[in-house]
């Protein structure tokens, strides 16, 4: 007889991970399956921007984020077509700052953290099939033992971009771009210190941010119909990218070696709708964009914060819990929407306008206006409130770029 639970999880990882952590600690019965063990290595973002270190901290799970040894970072520069925007997000202070974690150190302490809040995750479990009926979910996974099969009122779909949970309730897209960048990073070691260097311009973009271990990671972002060229010559484009950097940071020998480097190539921008029935999507599960920005991650523990605050709320699951489930997530929405577009114009590394160049050179001559535009990718602040002040030092014209 399937065992019973309050919720079922698929997926323990970013998003996973802590909606079961933050479920279990309300008393609920959580069950997680993970396809794969706790330290495989996502190939995806690395960063931690400020507001998910917050949230962590609000958890009071910051000491063990601690513990991974990774720097807070004491400062970013980021370089813009040439125009250095540099400082810390707005909100950042000597304790709290943005961070880059290696994912096979950060989803492990995410995943003990759910098992020590009391949820029963499952690694190296492969849900097959999943049923919804008389208002609870049945989920099979198969694992090492065998076929485990659980019922729960509540299923959470946390299971990335090709997420299974998705796939099998027929989770339409509210909004779908095709990829049009590829990415490649690589663990270096560390000549930045706690800094980090981003560069974006017409060739992509650039970045160096200290990890764990000592390392830093190093990225390469180019656009995808570029990949072909990198193909054929992959040693080239690490060269040249080495020597565009170098100008603002020293790259170690490594950065042009080919070897261990990982590739991330498919990056589509989506938001899927939500698919009812006592159902719910997170993560990448439920919205992707391009990682120029590095959001991931801080998108996920958002996601899995945001859940749990509704089925605190609501915890019977009823209509009115849809109806919460609802509202929330078109709320979410309509602000990804407007980060989507940010992200994707910035990803499309074109020649900027007059008007943004102009934008982002008052932005960089004042502290203030620098920490409030890092604080947009930090998620600690917005554009519409950066936008009104930009647009009052303009006498309400001429500043402000759209970013409809």
């Amino acid at each position: 007889m399937p065992d019973r639970y309050d919720a079922v999880v698929v997926g323990g990882r970013c998003a996973g991970a802590p909606l079961a952590m933050l479920l279990a600690r309300q008393g609920l019965k959580v069950c997680v399956f993970e396809r794969h063990a706790a330290d495989f290595e996502n190939r995806s973002t690395h960063t931690l921007q400020l507001a998910g270190v917050r949230l962590l901290d609000r958890w009071g799970v910051l000491p063990e984020l601690e513990k991974l040894g990774a720097p807070f970072l004491t400062k970013i520069s980021l370089i813009l077509h040439g125009t250095v925007v540099s400082g810390l997000p707005w909100g950042s202070n000597s304790r709290l700052s943005s961070i880059c974690v290696k994912r096979t150190a950060l989803d492990p302490m995410l995943g003990a953290l759910a098992i020590g809040a009391g949820a029963d995750l499952r690694y190296h479990h492969d849900v097959r099939d999943m049923s919804f009926a008389r208002g609870v979910w049945a989920v099979s996974a198969t694992g090492p033992d065998g076929i485990r099969s659980v019922q729960a009122p509540l299923l959470v779909g946390a299971d990335g971009m090709m997420s299974s949970v998705a796939s099998n309730l027929d989770a339409g897209f509210e909004l779908f771009m095709s990829s049009i960048t590829f990415t490649l990073y690589k663990y270096v070691p560390n000549t930045v210190g706690s800094e980090c260097f981003i560069v974006v311009d017409d060739w992509g973009a650039q970045a160096c941010v200290p990890t764990t271990d000592g390392d830093m990671i190093y990225v390469v972002q180019r656009p995808s119909k570029t990949f072909k060229d990198f193909r054929r010559d992959p040693h080239r484009l690490l060269k040249d990218g080495a020597a565009r950097l170098s100008r603002y940071v020293e790259l170690p020998r490594e950065a042009e070696v080919l070897e261990d480097y990982r590739r991330a190539v498919n990056q589509p921008t989506f938001i899927r709708r939500m698919p009812g029935n006592q159902a719910c999507l997170i993560g990448d599960a439920w919205s992707h964009k391009d990682s120029v920005t590095a959001q991931g991650i801080t998108d996920a523990l958002l996601d899995a914060d945001l859940l749990s605050g509704i089925v605190a709320a609501q915890p019977t699951l009823d209509d009115t819990f849809e109806t919460a489930l609802r509202l929330a997530w078109d709320r979410r929405t309509a602000d990804y929407r407007e980060e989507v577009q940010r992200a994707y114009e910035l990803a499309s590394f074109t020649s900027p306008k007059p008007q943004f160049t102009e934008m982002i050179e008052t932005v960089s001559a004042d502290s203030t206006l620098s920490s409030k535009f890092l604080g947009l990718d930090a998620k600690t602040y917005s554009w519409s409130d950066l936008s009104g002040e930009l647009a009052s030092l303009s006498g309400g014209k001429g500043l402000v770029p759209s970013v409809e």
